[in-house]
């Protein structure tokens, strides 16, 4: 068994290793989080921007046919009913390729947030595991120093035996 001043360094060295770890997890995952946050923005811009060219695209085309329609100049009836139709379908239609493309990039949007919300999460739960293994250190150098003996339990954890969390064994 190891004296006590080797087992409080070897405590410390492990405390500071889970530490260090927990707040570099939670740094990487705060950044994955903000990387995909950003990539679902630049998703919703190119949804935004391809609804857009879909929309001048149709418009154009629309276009072209009511100016074929138009050449046959009808002034009254069926004809110009089928005009008049026609223009509301293809504005309408139209109309639905831009909010399908405003749907889909807030969907991206909505996914961008939740992505940002992670990344603040993910850096306060690697803070959280640093104050945890922090804090079972000082757990168990306190009972390190508060008794003596081969066989010290005192917080729940036996000198000599593995400490919870991917501690150092003591023993």
């Amino acid at each position: 068994m190891a004296d006590p001043v080797t087992q409080g360094i070897l405590l410390a060295a492990s405390v500071a290793i889970s530490a260090t770890s927990a707040v570099a997890q939670g740094v990487q995952a705060s950044k994955t989080a903000k990387y995909n946050a950003k990539v679902g923005e630049i998703k919703a811009t190119a949804a935004r921007a391809d609804a857009a060219e879909n929309e001048r695209r149709f418009r154009r085309t629309t276009a072209q046919r009511m100016g074929a329609l138009r050449a046959g100049r009808p002034t009254e009836g069926s004809a110009l009913d089928i005009v008049a139709d026609s223009a509301i379908e293809e504005e309408l239609q139209a109309l639905t390729i831009r909010h399908q493309g405003e749907l889909q990039a807030a969907g991206l949007e909505s996914t961008a947030a939740l992505d940002r919300s992670k990344a603040g999460a993910a850096m306060a739960g690697g803070i959280a595991g640093a104050g945890s293994a922090l804090l079972m250190g000082a757990s168990a150098a306190a009972g390190m120093g508060s008794s003596s003996g081969a066989n010290n339990t005192t917080s729940g954890l036996k000198t000599g035996s593995k400490m919870s969390g991917g501690g150092l064994d003591l023993g």
